[in-house]
């Protein structure tokens, strides 16, 4: 879901990148497979819903591709659609599986399970105190982008400290921001990182900084980058 239309002259003000962790380090962050169809028409944020008969199938094809991926740990949102898949690539990589709270969806407050019509009504009456600080924005009464950041990516810098490849099992909010935070995009700008249902995109630590290896992949051996 996109945020409403910007008004002119809105300044962007760029986020401070993650520190870099001291040796090597990849993370994958890996988008939970599609939900049952009647969740898919709400801003179910939180909640925790469950996979179609097709998110099932993505859910096994990326456990699948990620048994060539030299893999040091795994971990999951403890949410149904996310523990599902972190279970799914903790048995093609032979990594235990660790649930991660910190990794949950953003929390919608009173807006969580609403139509999405209506979810977007709202946010578009809101739009005016929106603009005006879209990280800290929260009119919903549940997370704002930055305590949601906060939470999800104290997990992500633990993992990235520990080195080697780690698999982060997730959802498209959390993802979107850890990205935008890692790559120093602007908080607003964070909505052109949208990853699809059973896709993944791979962070990598370089002397340079955070980089986006790729995006938007059904798994490892993919390399195209992709918005």
């Amino acid at each position: 879901m996109l945020p409403p239309p910007a008004p002119p002259n809105v300044d962007f003000e760029p986020l401070e990148p993650f520190a870099l962790p001291a040796g090597a380090a990849r993370l994958w962050l890996v988008r939970h497979g599609e939900v049952e169809p009647g969740a898919g028409t709400r801003a179910y944020g939180a909640s925790d819903v469950p996979l179609s008969p097709h998110g099932l199938d993505q859910t096994r094809a990326l456990g699948q591709a990620f048994r060539s991926e030299p893999t040091q740990r795994v971990l999951a949102s403890p949410l149904e659609r996310a523990r599902r898949l972190g279970e799914a690539i903790a048995a093609g990589t032979g990594c235990d599986l660790t649930l991660e709270p910190r990794l949950r969806e953003l929390d919608r407050g009173a807006w969580q399970g609403l139509p999405r019509a209506e979810y977007r009504a709202r946010w578009s009456a809101q739009a005016e105190l929106y603009w005006s600080d879209p990280w800290h924005w929260r009119g919903h009464g549940g997370e704002s982008d930055a305590q949601l950041c906060a939470r999800a990516g104290a997990a992500f810098e633990e993992a990235a400290a520990a080195g080697g490849t780690t698999v982060l099992a997730c959802h498209a909010q959390v993802i979107r921001v850890l990205i935008a935070k890692a790559l120093g995009l602007p908080a607003a700008r964070s909505y052109a990182v949208r990853m699809q249902t059973g896709h993944a995109g791979l962070l990598r630590a370089t002397p340079l900084g955070w980089t986006l290896a790729c995006s938007n992949v059904p798994g490892p051996g993919h390399t195209a980058t992709t918005h």
